[in-house]
């Protein structure tokens, strides 16, 4: 039976796949807001779930903290604009916070822009982001809050918008 929880946040797992990811997503329908740190099993197959399943998330973040790694390499992101379009396009009407993960181009936050116009805050974690997906970024009328991490280890810049 589907479970029905508003808000869940998992931090530093490395152990959870994407498959344990999907179920989440498809189990809990009334999810509203997910955030995941520092976890290597959110994929592309993950957001699509979450476009699919979770009809009342407003809140999606998808963070990884430069300073946190693993020997291994698994902290490589797996995430790319195919989920994000996915995502976008499916809860485009809901979606106020989302950040976008490494792994997402100029064409990821295009498409946050073009199908999320009422997003109030962006995180953008990822160094593939050039001018070209910045200048879209001023389109955002509602934007609170924009903030960038950059993954190299360096101190971290805001840029907030105050709109009267």
């Amino acid at each position: 039976l589907p479970i029905n929880h508003f808000a869940i946040d998992i931090n530093n797992a490395p152990n959870i796949r994407s498959e344990g990811f999907i179920t989440l997503a498809t189990n809990c329908t009334a999810l509203q807001s997910l955030q995941v740190d520092n976890c290597p099993g959110v994929t592309d197959e993950v957001l699509k779930a979450i476009a699919t399943h979770n009809h009342s998330i407003h809140t999606l973040l998808l963070r990884w903290d430069p300073n946190f790694d693993f020997d291994d390499g698994r902290m490589m992101t797996r995430l790319t604009d195919e989920g994000i379009k996915a995502l976008v396009e499916a809860r485009k009407e809901r979606l106020q916070w989302l950040s976008l993960p490494q792994g997402v181009t100029d064409l990821g936050v295009r498409l946050v822009v073009e199908n999320c116009p009422t997003t109030k805050q962006l995180e953008i974690w990822s160094n593939l982001i050039t001018d070209e997906g910045c200048r879209p970024i001023m389109q955002l009328r509602h934007i609170a809050i924009l903030y960038f991490a950059p993954p190299a280890k360096s101190n971290y810049f805001f840029l907030l918008f105050i709109r009267n």
